[in-house]
């Protein structure tokens, strides 16, 4: 997580993908359908050190295959 607070130290916002199975809590529901939360590093377990997110969910249609997303 330092290199992203690196960059975000410049101003730049950072978008990120995580697996389905990730758990994002809902700190709070923004109008627009999307949230705020917080996540820890894998190099964090004692989760002392969150950053704050926040989280977009949608899912990509595979039109090759129909049984799949």
């Amino acid at each position: 997580m330092q290199e992203a607070a690196a960059f975000t130290a410049t101003g730049a916002d950072l978008l990120w993908r995580v697996p389905a199975n990730r758990v994002l809590p809902v700190r709070k529901n923004l109008r627009d359908g999307s949230w705020l939360s917080s996540i820890h590093a894998n190099t964090d377990p004692a989760k002392r050190d969150p950053v704050d997110v926040r989280v977009l969910a949608y899912q990509l249609k595979d039109t090759v295959r129909p049984h799949c997303g």
